[in-house]
């Protein structure tokens, strides 16, 4: 029996993806029988509030924010006092003065490719950021990356031996009913309305009207918001369709690019932004919106278009990335720097009844593929190997 520890300091949905992969390997680990003991160092409230499920898991509070100080400082510290034979690292950021057997989870490099405001604004930021990361995947014995691009990357840009990356898939959160997947197998339009209608009275929109095309994320420079409010505008200019845009996801006041752009557009009428949407709302936005828009430049994974499937939705994507590897034939691709081209893909599957219920039938095959609790056996296999090494 060894003692593997997780950090797990981001644990919750409030911390967007990050915080969502953790929660769930936590909770496919849980499910095993494994012989190891597991220690979660969480901060509060989860630290207080999480009820192991399993024997063998066990809380630790770790009050050190991530990208601090006292990350580096006394971080370190509070793990070797559990005397680990393995310390799981799900983000990159490792304390570099911890001395023990790691594996570490690589997202996607983001930061290395577009540093954003907060981080391009700072030199020192980014040199701290480059020596975090290339120190902790150096020291790394294993390295899980969400998709064969992140792993290309992390060998490309960073260094990496190609054996030492293992490319893990991520799961689907909330799947739909067997009886909403009926639903959607036998009478595409009749579920599609349903879960407008459903949408409707949920929440308070007066402004939402079919069809809509939505978009949830955070809304960064990286996830080119800009052109999407551009090619929207394009969408009803010059093609002529009264649709409506959904941006949700919670606001960036570093980021008011998109926000300007809908005020310069005049867009403000036919552009919702309700902001951080529950999960037990998201797959009612997923299920009704005609389409879903993913223009990105950058990606690791692209967990909320394989989402998006899973409820019904057709998806137009940017071809950059590992969107194709991971949507496959689940979508139609544009180029994201090509906002005429964005508007074309976007407007052909909004008019194409057709074509959307054929995405959403290819979208059903995809994602098959996508399993939390795989991840977890996969992840654990890697730690077993880790172990021994």
């Amino acid at each position: 029996m060894s003692r593997i520890g997780i950090d797990a300091r981001m644990y919750g949905p409030n911390q967007t993806g990050i915080g969502i992969y953790i929660q769930h390997l936590i909770e496919g680990l849980a499910k095993l029988d494994s012989p190891h003991d597991f220690f979660l160092f969480m901060r509060e409230p989860y630290a207080s509030e999480y009820k192991p499920t399993a024997p063998n898991f066990h809380t630790v509070h770790a009050p050190e924010h991530w990208y601090s100080y006292a990350e580096q400082a006394t971080y370190p510290w509070r793990l070797m006092a559990k005397r680990l034979d393995l310390m799981h690292f799900p983000h990159f950021n490792s304390p570099v003065l911890y001395p023990g057997k790691t594996v570490l989870t690589v997202h996607d490099l983001t930061p290395k490719f577009d540093p954003g405001k907060t981080l391009g604004r700072k030199w020192w930021k980014r040199v701290a950021y480059d020596t975090v990361l290339k120190r902790a995947t150096n020291k790394a014995h294993a390295i899980i990356a969400p998709s064969q691009f992140t792993k290309h990357d992390a060998t490309i840009h960073l260094g990496i031996p190609p054996e030492k990356v293992h490319v893990v898939y991520e799961g689907i959160k909330g799947k739909i009913t067997p009886e909403q997947q009926q639903a959607l197998q036998d009478d595409y339009p009749a579920y599609k309305q349903q879960a407008f209608e459903q949408l409707r009275r949920y929440y308070t929109m007066p402004q939402l009207r079919q069809p809509f095309i939505f978009y949830t994320g955070v809304w960064r420079s990286h996830k080119n918001l800009v052109r999407l409010v551009d090619a929207f505008y394009t969408v009803r200019k010059d093609y002529g369709i009264d649709a409506t845009l959904v941006m949700g996801g919670k606001r960036d006041p570093n980021y008011p690019e998109a926000e300007q752009r809908i005020r310069a557009l005049g867009l403000q009428p036919y552009v919702i932004t309700p902001g951080y949407i529950p999960e037990e709302a998201l797959g009612l936005f997923y299920a009704a919106a005609d389409v879903f828009a993913l223009p990105s430049l950058y990606e690791g994974f692209g967990l909320v278009a394989v989402e998006a499937l899973n409820f019904g939705a057709p998806v137009a994507a940017s071809r950059q990335g590992p969107l194709p590897e991971v949507v496959r034939d689940g979508a139609l691709y544009f180029n994201p720097h090509d906002t005429g081209e964005m508007a074309a893909v976007l407007a052909r599957i909004v008019q194409d009844k057709q074509l959307q219920e054929q995405l959403v039938h290819n979208g059903q095959q995809v994602i098959v593929r996508y399993s939390w609790d795989t991840m977890a056996r996969n992840i654990h296999a890697i730690y077993e190997q880790a172990l021994k090494t």
